[in-house]
């Protein structure tokens, strides 16, 4: 799949060898796609920099007091470089906590009402939420065919329902 902005996952190093891990996923499908594993901004600091001389060059999927809904300024941002947190609930909120150049980005949510999420693998706390790899395809959906980790992540789930049935018998 491609596409003509940038995208960057800041992954917690608890989900990296995840058996649900959707990163992996996304890069199998978009493979320019950067991962930078960590949790402080010493973890992430060359985009640290970057972020802070060029902030309005990225935009921040991050459900904060600032955030404006992604499919109301998707379609006409200007947005080269995505930014996604892929980390539980509780540990996204303490990497924003713990990297303050993160607020100095435009922050972005995903306007989903119970049924827009798919993931069947994890339990979610709250309706809505979403994977990392449906929640990049949902804001690159807005100007991107997304076909491809769609398919993906349905063969996902699929194979790990398969995995999951089997160990039940």
């Amino acid at each position: 799949m491609s596409c003509d902005c940038e995208v960057t996952i800041l992954q917690h190093p608890n989900e990296v060898n995840h058996a649900k891990n959707t990163v992996r996923l996304v890069q199998l499908v978009m493979p320019k796609t950067r991962v930078l594993i960590g949790e402080t901004s010493t973890d992430f600091q060359e985009l640290s920099n970057d972020v802070k001389a060029h902030p309005n060059d990225y935009a921040l999927l991050f459900p904060s007091d600032k955030s404006r809904v992604w499919q109301a300024a998707g379609s006409d941002a200007r947005l080269p470089h995505l930014l996604f947190i892929d980390a539980t609930w509780k540990k996204a909120y303490k990497m924003w906590m713990l990297n303050d150049w993160l607020q100095l980005v435009p922050q972005m949510h995903l306007d989903i009402n119970e049924d827009g999420a798919q993931y069947r693998i994890r339990k979610a706390r709250k309706p809505g939420q979403l994977s990392t790899l449906e929640a990049i395809s949902s804001v690159l959906s807005v100007r991107y065919d997304t076909t491809p980790l769609d398919n993906m992540f349905e063969a996902f789930q699929k194979q790990f329902q398969s995995f999951q049935n089997d160990s039940s018998n």
